[in-house]
């Protein structure tokens, strides 16, 4: 109803929240747009098939009366959040920004609220909208029965009522920063934990000599000092660490 009507002395306790028809705001609040765009990648031999896009949510966060700037009507509003996410197989991983507002249920115009104002009212139940009403004065003297004031336009008008079944992405959408921070910590510790690269010193290069056979007979060190016998002419160019063992491996320009 949204007639003179329906400002009455039981607008306060005007249904139980539990009965409200969600489905319908929620598709009133979408806006009839809720999911789009899908991608697919092609590699070579198979075909890996990749869907992204993104998801609009809405949440209704609670019912107050207000005049409708759009249509005129003086009736219920729907106070709601509009979310936008970033999806990974129809799975929201990405969050893309949210917009609290109102809609009027009789003709579905969305009226722009701060976000810090509802978040406010949620907690005391008041949401107080400093606008122009041409038709309260009207409506509230309407409202005025035998021997008895008309009703508070405060009361009519600013009072809110909270919505205690929010769904599950409300609850997402509060454990989201938790969610990130979480994951965040995880690939911190598990990078700082990593056990470092093996540090490869590359070995300096000597002098060798070789017999006919082309074994390594002596090398030169860096120091000058000569390992071996350098009983032949013939030289090659080894790289290898110092000092020479039993297990040092030689790696030869001739190998």
């Amino acid at each position: 109803m949204c007639d003179t009507q329906y400002v009455n002395r039981d607008i306060i306790v005007r249904g139980d929240p539990r009965r409200w028809d969600l489905r319908r705001v929620v598709r009133r609040g979408l806006g009839g747009v809720q999911r789009c765009c899908s991608g697919k990648s092609e590699g070579w031999g198979t075909a890996d098939v990749v869907i992204v896009g993104w998801l609009r949510t809405f949440t209704v966060l609670g019912m107050k009366i207000e005049e409708c700037r759009n249509c005129g009507a003086t009736c219920d509003h729907v106070v709601g959040r509009k979310v936008n996410w970033g999806t990974l197989f129809w799975i929201p991983l990405l969050f893309l920004g949210f917009t609290h507002g109102m809609l009027c249920t009789a003709c579905g115009h969305w009226t722009g609220i701060p976000f810090l104002k509802v978040r406010e009212a949620m907690r005391s139940g008041q949401l107080a909208l400093p606008r122009e009403r041409p038709a309260a004065q009207q409506l509230l003297a309407a409202s005025a029965e035998a021997g008895q004031p008309p009703l508070n336009a405060t009361a009519v008008y600013d009072t809110m009522l909270v919505n205690p079944r929010r769904g599950a992405m409300d609850t997402y959408l509060k454990a989201y920063p938790f969610i990130v921070g979480g994951l965040v910590l995880v690939v911190a510790a598990s990078t700082a934990l990593r056990p470092p690269p093996p540090v490869t010193i590359a070995a300096p290069a000597h002098t060798c000599w070789v017999d006919a056979a082309g074994e390594v007979t002596g090398c030169k060190l860096v120091s000058g000092e000569v390992v071996g016998t350098t009983t032949t002419n013939a030289t090659v160019t080894c790289w290898f660490a110092e000092p020479v063992t039993e297990s040092t491996s030689l790696n030869c320009d001739n190998d």
